[in-house]
């Protein structure tokens, strides 16, 4: 075996048992913390899928057996990975679920799914140096290349903007910004939880929380209204009272009420799992 085909088995193996281990996570946590509710991706059979998918194709990597097929699954693999995470990553959304109950954004699994293929691509199933007839050197050149243009883009912004989070929220012409899933942890029936959701006003004027969804079960805040000035977040207290229901899943939406004209209504998803009494 060369170096280079020694180099392609160790990114193989790397990779592939990055999928075992986000696979196992997924899996796993299908019975732990609430995961994001957010769109199709959070459906219980498609997150069961999308961690056996991984495992199976991780295993492949990692054995090696049947090289090109392993390698091409990768790649088809963390393509569709990517195309998700920025899909979620541009809703906004705060946990993305990918490594189950361990939390991660979309951003942060955007970021691994984009290295991965990079990695990938360098390391042509078989110890082939070509790809379609494109050498890897130059595939490597651009793929670094284009990382290394991502990477100037965001200093510039976070020095335009201050921050690269700020920076992504202008592009995306953010005003008052919530987080559009707060888990809550665990807790049998009856029992209050409380954590605080951190409301941010992008805008160049101080922005007013006037208040809030307040029923027998869920209880915004008690300290509302409160002013956001321009350009500043504040963290209010969300408390739920676990209703009596079958043990598992909890999902809630509630919702906070702005005097900003372009977003009077924002929405977050509140989760907890429902524990046996």
């Amino acid at each position: 075996m060369t170096t280079y085909q020694r180099y392609a088995r160790v990114i193989e193996m790397t990779v592939g048992l990055g999928l075992l281990i986000a696979g196992g996570l997924k899996l796993a946590g299908l019975t732990g913390p609430a995961l994001p509710a957010v769109g199709w991706t959070a459906a219980l059979p498609v997150q069961v899928a999308a961690g056996m998918w991984e495992v199976v194709v991780g295993t492949l990597l990692v054995v090696g057996a049947s090289r090109p097929l392993g390698w091409w699954l990768g790649i088809a693999t963390f393509l569709g990975f990517t195309a998700v995470s920025l899909q979620l990553a541009r809703q906004g959304v705060a946990r993305c679920g990918c490594f189950g109950a361990v939390p991660a954004s979309p951003w942060q699994a955007f970021a691994i799914d984009v290295v991965a293929l990079i990695l990938l691509l360098t390391a042509r199933s078989g110890g082939q140096r070509s790809l379609g007839g494109v050498r890897l050197r130059a595939v490597a050149g651009v793929g670094l290349g284009a990382v290394g243009m991502l990477g100037v883009a965001v200093v510039g912004g976070s020095l335009a903007f201050g921050s690269l989070t700020a920076t992504l929220a202008h592009l995306r012409g953010a005003t008052v910004e919530a987080p559009s899933y707060l888990d809550l942890g665990a807790a049998p029936p009856g029992q209050t939880i409380t954590n605080s959701a951190a409301i941010t006003n992008w805008t160049d004027n101080p922005v007013r929380l006037i208040g809030g969804t307040s029923d027998c079960t869920c209880l915004t805040t008690g300290e509302l209204p409160v002013t956001i000035p321009a350009g500043r977040t504040v963290e209010i207290a969300i408390t739920l009272r676990v209703p009596r229901t079958t043990p598992g899943r909890l999902i809630r939406t509630i919702e906070i009420w702005t005097d900003c004209d372009r977003r009077r209504t924002l929405r977050v998803q509140l989760g907890c799992l429902v524990e046996a009494e």
